[in-house]
């Protein structure tokens, strides 16, 4: 069987560079007032500023939304914070961000209303390690917490000499080949990751019981049927056919619980999963230069 290097990332796809910024809850402590024998030179202590589910709360904000993206794209494997959508998915993502803007601001005026009495329990609980400066204030801490975006396309300059115009031209085209491996190989192995752990997950123990598995043996499996085709930008139609299979394997279980519940249910599901992974690992992959989260 070809390699993946066959594939190339697909026309209708475009990069889209993606940050999230918030104010950070840790410093360096001050080891001075540390009463301790030890080599002081041999510490690396930090402190927290506050304690604050508030300020936690915006953290999981942040979050979640970078996870909703990074869920229904790739990375590009060629810039940290790059990640490959399809053209025809560019509304949504604009309107899934337009919508959790009032969440943003919800969750960071919880935190800021809750804020000044916070500093003042920091400043009895940190003691001699707690400084004014620290803090920013109310509306320095406000514009702390965002993301950011921004739609971009990767081309050669106009006007460079020939010469140049091709070698950049030549390295641009490697890019994007070597983008393609690891994009390909990455959804091919993420998914042979969760194949093999629910067969593993569904096989009984040696004596017989029913293996301890969470929801998320199934939910997982569920997210990647359900946003594989956006995020299969390579056209991989060997992957797709597996996925088809899986989705016929998986319509019989609407949540976990069914397979707790349900031995025959167990094994008709680990048999047939069993015949996808032995098919995925007829699929010769190159490991990617970092894993693709699933």
């Amino acid at each position: 069987m070809d390699t993946v290097k066959k594939f190339q990332i697909d026309k209708d796809v475009v990069a889209f560079i993606f940050s999230i910024s918030q104010w950070g809850n840790r410093r360096v402590a001050d080891k001075g007032q540390i009463e301790s024998g030890a080599d002081k030179s041999m510490l690396h202590l930090t402190k927290h500023l506050i304690d604050s589910k508030e300020y936690k709360a915006i953290g999981t904000f942040l979050y979640d939304t970078k996870s909703w993206v990074v869920a229904r794209s790739v990375p590009s494997f060629f810039r940290d914070g790059c990640y490959l959508f399809r053209l025809n998915t560019v509304q949504m993502v604009e309107e899934y961000l337009k919508t959790r803007q009032q969440g943003l601001r919800d969750v960071v005026e919880a935190f800021l209303n809750i804020y000044p009495n916070q500093i003042e329990e920091a400043r009895t609980r940190l003691a001699g390690q707690f400084s004014d400066t620290d803090y920013p204030t109310i509306e320095e801490l406000r514009n702390m917490f965002y993301w950011s975006y921004q739609w971009v396309a990767f081309n050669v300059p106009d006007g460079l000499p020939e010469s140049v115009k091709q070698a950049e031209m030549s390295k641009m085209q490697n890019m994007w080949d070597e983008a393609a491996l690891s994009i390909t190989s990455a959804l091919r192995e993420g998914f042979s990751s969760l194949i093999s752990h629910a067969i593993d997950k569904l096989k009984p123990d040696p004596d017989g019981k029913v293996k301890i598995f969470r929801d998320t043996l199934v939910t997982n499996i569920l997210e990647f049927l359900e946003t594989f085709n956006l995020r299969n930008v390579t056209s991989d139609i060997e992957l797709q056919q597996l996925v088809e299979k899986a989705r016929l394997v998986i319509a019989g279980v609407e949540k976990a619980q069914d397979l707790r519940d349900n031995e025959g249910l167990r094994e008709v599901v680990r048999g047939q999963f069993s015949e996808i992974a032995a098919q995925l690992d007829t699929m010769v992959v190159k490991r990617p230069k970092r894993k693709l989260d699933i």
